[in-house]
């Protein structure tokens, strides 16, 4: 990376005082810290494996688990199966190793396998512990002098997924070439001129399967596929092997060396059934949260039938509408396979309020406000530098506010709000890192914790698992995103459903803790895997000044980042004051 001059970083700082200050600073009112649960960070080795034999006892419980996040879990393979693991050069080799191994000792034939350019690569242990590297494969900040999760910001680069970043930053040069800077200032002010072999990207990384196709084809023993991609695409992107996907290969140390393997797959099943029973009788929803979240919208009969009909995903409960329409359905039943018709997608849900939060997909911003009307963004106050390209991109995008999306009742826009997403692992927490380099997405699977994503997505055609040719050309055609964006995340929310035509409401979510945790069936559940209340104990929580921890918010607020810093640094060097349990 190159170094920034001091008249860049000059300008750098000047934008960030007008923002600061043009762009407006928001403040929430939280509530008394009593009302929340406090902080608290699991008590789990954090060190990187230095063996194989250090993996074994966590790969023992997560190849023989039914459930993983994203997807079944190892234990849905049974004895003198073939299963292909598909994994990422950055897999760590001790884990990947060790859970090959778990899975022999349950007598299955795992295949270890790479994408290759032309050709699927048969994995190996020791050339992969030749070549791999933590340090190589950990994100880099492109903003010098700022970590990755300080510079939560970057999310904001794009209004959604584009089909061509590369207009998209073209387009930012040319509107605001001062966002341009504070985002790319690596990158000239000059256009980027067109490539001669310049192809829509209109897809994820790690999607690319044609290898993994042919590999299956060459090979009918194979009875299931587990694979490192986009979990809600993986299925459909096996093409005619779609049936033989069963989950991801998403490990990494504070997955597997965690309490996260051990969380029984039939006690989280169970939570999910409470968390979404009450949908298919929901009248209306409000959220609400102590950051400023306050959303509500009114719910048609028919609005939800086709939500209860989408709303499960395992570690990913659908609480807003829009997501769970516009695909194939999984359930508890058969997960992970598709099942039933696809669900309409018209007409879309529409909520009015404001969505408030400090944290992103990416890392943190001062606090920001979204607003709401008809399930249409209008408005866009505070947020730092986060906010301002948000609200660039809302005002001034081409066509952002007038092209009309197919399945989207004809209704002009991409700016609906479509995620409102609830993780449901009580075991899950947010990976500390010494640079401050893993994302903050990573932290989205902890149970009663929301995150919200805007835009306009759409999961599967009509006819099959598997994108949309017809959605696809309309954004490629337009540059118009493909996919949502612009996240926030919700740490302490309260999620209520009124149920039609009676006077009672039920809370899937009250003050940040799912409330299915606390069910009498759970609970007695649990307590055949041993003491329900730490099986249901929830692993992390997060320090939230002025909400659950000390301290002023309007602080916290302006400027979210030197707290979860110092949060950290005090996980990393053992001096945290709410480990959970507490060491000895």
């Amino acid at each position: 990376m190159t170094q920034m001059t001091w008249t860049t970083a000059a300008k750098l700082t000047g934008l960030f005082l007008i923002v600061s200050f043009c762009a407006g600073l928001v403040y929430a009112r939280a509530a008394p810290q009593d009302e929340y649960p406090a902080p608290r960070f699991p008590s789990v080795a954090l060190d990187a494996p230095t063996s194989v034999e250090d993996v074994m006892p966590y790969a023992r419980q997560a190849a023989s688990n039914r459930a993983a996040a994203f997807g079944g879990g190892l234990g849905l393979s049974t004895r003198g199966e073939t299963i292909v693991l598909v994994v990422r050069d950055c897999n760590d080799p001790h884990i990947v190793e060790a859970m090959r191994r778990a899975l022999v000792e349950r007598g299955i034939n795992p295949v270890v396998l790479l994408r290759g350019p032309t050709s699927a690569i048969v994995w190996d242990y020791e050339t992969a512990r030749s070549t791999y590297s933590e340090e190589a494969c950990s994100r880099v900040s492109r903003i010098p002098g700022m970590t990755v999760t300080e510079a939560g910001f970057t999310e904001g680069a794009q209004p959604g997924q584009l089909p061509f970043p590369r207009l998209g930053r073209n387009w930012l040069r040319s509107e605001r070439p001062d966002l341009f800077q504070a985002v790319y200032p690596d990158l000239p002010l000059e256009p980027e001129p067109e490539p001669s072999d310049e192809q829509p990207n209109l897809g994820f990384s790690g999607n690319r399967n044609d290898v993994i196709i042919q590999y299956l084809a060459d090979h009918p023993e194979v009875d299931g596929v587990y694979s490192a991609g986009t979990w809600y695409q993986e299925a459909g992107n096996l093409g005619p092997f779609s049936e033989k996907w069963r989950g991801t290969t998403f490990w990494d140390r504070f997955t597997i060396m965690s309490n996260v393997p051990a969380y029984p797959a039939d006690v989280w099943t169970l939570t999910e059934e409470r968390n979404i029973e009450a949908v298919a009788f929901a009248e209306r929803f409000r959220l609400t949260d102590p950051e400023g979240t306050d959303l509500t919208e009114e719910i048609s009969p028919d609005l939800a039938r086709r939500w209860a009909a989408g709303v499960y995903e395992r570690g990913h409960n659908m609480l807003g509408p829009n997501m769970a329409t516009g695909r194939f359905a999984r359930t508890t039943v058969s997960y992970p396979a598709m099942s039933g018709e696809w669900i309409p997608r018209s007409p879309i849900s529409a909520p009015t309020g404001v969505i408030a939060g400090t944290t992103n997909h990416v890392g943190y911003h001062p606090l920001m406000e979204m607003h709401y009307e008809d399930g249409y963004l209008t408005a866009v106050e505070g947020g730092g530098l986060y906010g301002e390209l948000a609200r660039t991109h809302l005002c001034c995008y081409p066509e952002i506010n007038t092209a009309e999306y197919p399945y989207y009742d004809g209704r002009p826009g991409f700016f609906y709000l479509h995620e409102i997403a609830l993780g449901t692992n009580p075991k899950w927490y947010r990976p500390p890192s010494p640079d401050m380099s893993i994302t903050t997405v990573n932290e989205r699977l902890k149970s009663g914790y929301l995150h919200i994503g805007l835009g306009a997505s759409l999961e599967h055609e009509p006819g099959a698992a598997r994108r949309s040719e017809e959605w696809q050309r309309f954004t490629a055609e337009r540059n118009l995103p493909f996919y949502h964006g612009l996240h926030l995340h919700l740490y302490f929310p309260t999620y209520t459903i009124d149920i039609r035509n009676s006077n009672r409401s039920v809370d899937i979510i009250r003050n940040g803790r799912m409330t299915s945790l606390d069910d009498p069936e759970v609970r007695a559940l649990a307590s055949r895997y041993g003491d329900p209340d730490e099986i249901l104990a929830e692993d992390w929580i997060a320090e939230i000044p002025g909400i659950n921890a000390p301290g002023s918010f309007d602080e916290y607020a302006r400027d979210p980042y030197p707290t979860h810093e110092e949060v950290n640094r005090k996980i990393l060097d053992g001096s945290y004051e709410h480990f959970y349990p507490p060491p000895n």
